[in-house]
């Protein structure tokens, strides 16, 4: 696979007017980073080639979701308990000659991550409440073809491929991996949930906090199903923050969906085990002791 180049993305954005001030490059090759216009103008802005069919339709994706759900949220006021919740609005998507780019006002604020763990799990549990708010005005028909299906059907149809990719990846963890997918065929029959936006991915570092503002960022994996499945993200990145794992626990027996989160939880490790990764890194011992904890329970 042909990963994108630096080179690639100053004669791209030259086009269009923008130059690189930073550029980084994550776990997975895609690259990020700060331009400007020629005013000097800064923006954020996430780039991938089409050598990666997958990253390159989920930018695509997320770049017209982000800039549906950017204007929602700054048109209408999303608040509570003092903090309103916006998406940063989306200045230009990018589509041309197997490059897509995603181009976004930059938020100068504070990473929620930076915060104490205390604070984290209130502002989490804050943006859940959030979202559930956004999705009262959110109207899927505009953005429905940019969306993932977390429905319990589209779950379901998606397990088999899941599992095979997780035990292929992680042969050492089949029987269990193996187990956690039988559990949630055994647990699948639920009911007393509703479908509703999905931001599939929400935990500390994808927040930023710019005064009472809550910044919602990188809605890769943004969807339509199961509400509860925006608690699954929090949890599993956070398994091992004692603190908000508590916090995340009290809020799912608060609203009544600590049985429908089990399953759900269930399907989200299988997605982790998906990703190769050492089994010393630290998300994969997360993810670990995940896998050992869903063997032994039933309901959280």
């Amino acid at each position: 696979m042909t990963r994108i180049s630096q080179i690639q993305v100053i004669k791209l954005l030259k086009i269009y007017g923008y130059s690189l001030v930073r550029i980084n490059r994550d776990q997975f090759n895609r690259l990020n980073g700060i331009l400007k216009d020629r005013q000097g103008k800064r923006y954020f802005f996430k780039v991938v080639n089409d050598q990666d069919i997958y990253s390159f339709n989920s930018l695509f994706n997320e770049a017209n979701v982000s800039r549906y759900l950017g204007k929602l949220s700054h048109q209408k006021i999303v608040s509570f308990k003092g903090y309103r919740l916006k998406i940063p609005l989306v200045k230009k998507i990018i589509k041309k000659d197997g490059i897509v780019c995603l181009i976004s006002n930059l938020v100068e604020g504070n990473s929620l991550l930076t915060k104490p763990s205390q604070f984290q799990a209130r502002i989490l549990e804050i943006t859940l409440e959030q979202l559930l708010l956004l999705n009262r005005l959110f109207v899927r028909s505009p953005v429905d073809q940019y969306l993932i299906k977390y429905t319990k059907n589209d779950l379901l149809l998606s397990l088999p491929r899941k599992l095979i990719k997780a035990v292929l990846t992680s042969p050492s963890d089949a029987v269990s991996l193996i187990k956690i997918a039988l559990n949630f065929l055994k647990s699948i029959a639920f009911t007393g949930y509703h479908n509703a936006l999905i931001h599939a991915d929400l935990n500390a570092s994808n927040i930023i906090l710019k005064g009472k503002t809550i910044y919602l960022t990188d809605w890769e994996e943004v969807g339509w199903g199961i509400s509860t499945y925006n608690i699954v993200g929090p949890l599993c990145v956070h398994w091992q923050t004692r603190v908000i794992r508590n916090k995340i626990f009290m809020y799912l027996q608060k609203t009544k969906q600590n049985t429908l989160a089990v399953p759900l939880l269930a399907h989200k490790v299988l997605i982790l085990f998906n990703q190769k990764m050492d089994r010393s890194h630290p998300k994969r011992v997360r993810d670990l002791k995940l896998l050992r904890y869903l063997i032994k329970t039933r309901s959280l």
